[in-house]
């Protein structure tokens, strides 16, 4: 069997942690749902995953009514026990009994604020209702879809397929998962949106953030006979709005360490000097 993604709770715990971590790519639970009940696998399994390496996410299912104030439990319950977690990305809303899209979409806001990836879970059948509120998710947060088709533990998502705008579709409620107790809800990621295995698997955190370039680039070398400033910068390629007037000149002389630039003879010398060897930083 190869690996899997699976979503969990304590209806359907852990059993063996090594079969889980060799059988599940990543981990979803159940956290908190309403804003009272707290998931009695909870601590064990934030525990479980962080001592196995697992990445993981958690949700709350939402009930219908107030769920801004679920969301706010939420993240109240789960913030503690993930204070130090290298393997926790992201927070999850579970919404399917019904709930209003403009609250739901306030729990979803609240969650998208506190700096890790998010979810949105729904059903095929109630895309139409929340189109909206998905389309206004945050860059980092993806669509998580339920559509079960023929519902037989197999991925049957190419005669069932989720809607073009799911990047998680849940596809199975029936599987067999080892190291997983009973019917086991099965997902598929679907590489839309930047939003690979890797990006569900990854916090924040720990993502490769762009490097800042540290190569300087430069106009190109003057190689003509004038002595006008203007003209120059014409030949070497600095852009029209550069160029001109002291005014306009103001922006290249500032990236070539004349912060104070008034248009004199003796800093214009300066850049023509720099541009003549090919050193004349661009804006």
């Amino acid at each position: 069997m190869s690996k899997v993604i699976a979503d969990i709770s304590h209806w359907k715990p852990v059993t063996s942690w090594s079969k889980a971590k060799a059988n599940c790519y990543f981990l979803i639970s159940k956290a908190t749902e309403g804003t009272s009940f707290v998931d009695s696998t909870l601590k064990s399994f934030v525990s479980g995953c962080e001592k196995n390496k697992i990445p993981f996410w958690l949700y709350v299912y939402l009930k219908k009514g107030n769920e801004l104030k679920q969301a706010e439990f939420f993240v109240k319950t789960v913030k503690p026990l993930i204070k130090n977690s290298k393997y926790f990305v992201g927070y999850i809303v579970d919404v399917e009994t019904n709930n209003t899209a403009t609250n739901a979409y306030k729990a979803l806001q609240y969650i998208e604020k506190q700096g890790y990836k998010c979810m949105w879970y729904s059903m095929y059948t109630q895309y139409s209702k929340y189109k909206s509120v998905i389309a206004k998710r945050g860059k980092n947060t993806a669509y998580w879809e339920a559509r079960y088709g023929a519902n037989n533990g197999k991925d049957t998502s190419a005669k069932y397929p989720c809607h073009s705008t799911c990047e998680l579709h849940q596809y199975t409620s029936v599987a067999k998962v080892g190291g997983l107790s009973g019917a086991i809800d099965l997902n598929k990621v679907m590489n839309r949106n930047c939003k690979d295995l890797k990006w569900f698997m990854t916090p924040l955190s720990q993502e490769k953030k762009k490097p800042i370039s540290t190569t300087t680039s430069y106009y190109k070398k003057y190689t003509g006979t004038s002595s006008k400033i203007d003209t120059i910068f014409k030949a070497v390629g600095v852009p029209e709005k550069y160029r001109g007037s002291f005014g306009k000149r103001k922006a290249v002389a500032k990236k070539n360490g004349y912060s104070n630039y008034s248009g004199t003879a003796k800093q214009n010398l300066a850049l023509i000097e720099l541009a003549k060897k090919g050193k004349l930083k661009k804006v």
